[in-house]
């Protein structure tokens, strides 16, 4: 729902502009992530383990972020240790994602694995619910969304398999 400025999913409300810059940034993650698919795959076709190859591409991504935080000059996080300590579970996660993703690209064209690892909305709508409660409002527009992504993801393995 519109209301001037402002637009309203649910009980939670947000500017236009950051809808909008949002939705470019998440637009800008994809391309990032196809692109990353595709030079993955290509430099893992035999030449490179994938351990070694999740490695330098995290640490190139760390080193690139450390410039830019360090430029951008964070406000001090030392008072925010809970914040801290989920972001470095996030981190292993990510990690932890990451190499799975380089092991799976090693193994199996990208027309089918980057499909299945873009999946995660699914997990994500379910840990959401179970972990964020108050903090993110599940609609059922959010879930049939949702499950029209995992549909969609099922259809192109179900394609590439015959």
């Amino acid at each position: 729902m519109h209301r001037g400025r402002h637009i309203t999913f649910g009980d939670q409300q947000m500017s236009r502009r950051g809808l909008i810059i949002g939705t470019a940034f998440s637009i800008g993650a994809a391309l990032a992530w196809g692109v990353t698919a595709v030079l993955t795959r290509q430099s893992l076709g035999g030449l490179t383990p994938p351990l070694t190859g999740a490695t330098v591409a995290l640490l190139s991504g760390t080193l690139i972020l450390g410039a830019i935080s360090i430029k951008a000059r964070e406000p001090d996080l030392k008072r925010k240790k809970r914040a801290i300590g989920l972001f470095v579970i996030a981190g292993a996660a990510a990690g932890s994602a990451v190499t799975m993703y380089f092991f799976a690209l090693s193994m199996a064209p990208v027309a089918i694995i980057a499909p299945i690892a873009y999946s995660y909305p699914m997990f994500a709508l379910l840990l959401s619910y179970l972990f964020l409660g108050q903090l993110e409002k599940i609609t059922m527009r959010i879930v049939v969304g949702t499950i029209a992504v995992v549909a969609g993801i099922a259809l192109v393995i179900i394609g590439q398999a015959t």
